[in-house]
């Protein structure tokens, strides 16, 4: 009898134990995963679960989206907040929408959980565009109109899209596969940005690679950025062409506003007080940096730029004191991996940058995006 009631107790335990174990986990036993530089993400932490919350870029007190990271398995916690996407992790057949958030998953070691890409055209990496070919990542077309009916056929299990493109997302969300808001771009500051690291490698079951990556990259770019904090000389710096009728320039809470001026840049439109680019006219422009020490300039195209050409497709170009004293620096991002890599890793662009602007403090570093244009 002792031994009957034995096991039943021994039983009901173990039911108890069970049910217990596996109730939905309440959202009160979350704790604060800590992001130093990101003001756009919060990752929050349980025993079973991670909420992401992306804020808005346009309005940082309203929510852009909120997602629910659960390994495949977990139950879904109780009380969720509105309108949370639950995403199953680690993702393995990801629809990557931007080339630069390709790269990350490369160096992440998470290619082959990512069934395909857009805008392929803007690929620089050989070995990427060998797996196109050879149709082990899927074409999916332009990333403004993506081919619908492709993600569905290939079973993509997110979508991760730039907040950068303009593409239809009610169109997108009828393919019934979560969407992925990469608001890394509107980050204010080049840490900020690269941080959504940790946020990318929780996706992708990545996280302790994702940690060690972004350590490396904070100790190096506020390593540069102490050496040229106390210099007193800063050359002045105008960026990039007209545009047809405007000029964009980065603003100045921009990432790329925040890299001139760590660089011991007086980057001249740093007082323009917006997170993305600024569209400004070339009188404007002129009127404030036509006498700018430097000239920095991206473009993609298949034949080099040179002073000559730069002059031939507009000829007040030439009036500009950088341009008269050649010290006009370019690159070509056809040939340069310059948006595949710097997002992440901004202490390699403050590299050439400071190399650019105060050569002795870096007398060994050989420049990695930018040439003196010919």
């Amino acid at each position: 009898m002792k031994a009957i009631v034995a096991s039943s107790l021994l039983l009901l335990f173990s039911l108890l134990f069970s049910t217990c174990h596996n109730k939905p986990e309440v959202l009160s036993t979350r704790r604060e995963i800590p992001l130093q530089y990101a003001t756009l993400l919060q990752l929050t932490a349980a025993d079973s679960f991670t909420i992401a919350t992306i804020k808005d870029p346009y309005d940082t007190t309203k929510i852009l989206q909120s997602y629910c990271l659960l390994e495949k398995d977990v139950t879904p916690p109780k009380a969720l907040p509105k309108a949370t996407t639950i995403i199953r992790i680690p993702l393995q057949r990801a629809a990557v929408f931007s080339s630069v958030h390709l790269a990350l998953l490369q160096e992440l070691h998470a290619i082959r959980q990512v069934r395909g890409v857009c805008d392929t055209q803007f690929i620089i990496d050989q070995n990427l565009q060998a797996l196109i070919q050879h149709r082990r990542l899927t074409n999916y077309g332009g990333s403004l109109r993506p081919n619908l009916e492709l993600l569905v056929a290939t079973r993509a299990d997110a979508l991760l899209v730039s907040s950068l493109v303009d593409v239809d997302r009610p169109e997108l969300r009828k393919t019934g596969i979560p969407i992925i808001e990469c608001a890394d771009y509107l980050e204010t500051s080049a840490l900020g940005r690269a941080e959504w690291i940790k946020f990318f490698g929780l996706l992708f079951g990545k996280g302790q690679a994702a940690d060690s990556i972004f350590r490396q990259v904070e100790d190096r770019y506020q390593s540069l950025t102490r050496q040229v904090r106390t210099l007193r000389q800063r050359p002045s710096l105008l960026v990039e062409t007209k545009q047809g009728g405007v000029w964009y320039v980065p603003g100045g809470k921009s990432t790329m506003g925040e890299i001139y001026q760590s660089a011991g840049a007086n980057y001249l439109f740093s007082y323009l007080n917006k997170s993305g680019s600024v569209a400004l006219s070339f009188e404007t422009i002129y009127k404030k940096a036509r006498n700018a020490d430097f000239w920095l300039i991206k473009y993609g195209d298949t034949t080099s730029l040179s002073y000559q050409r730069l002059k031939a497709s507009y000829t007040h170009y030439s009036a500009f004191k950088a341009f008269r004293q050649h010290n006009i620096y370019a690159c070509n991002t056809l040939q340069k991996s310059f948006y595949e890599e710097t997002p992440f890793h901004p202490e390699r662009l403050l590299e050439d940058l400071i190399k650019l602007f105060h050569p002795q403090l870096l007398p060994d570093h050989q420049l990695r995006y930018f040439e003196p244009l010919q």
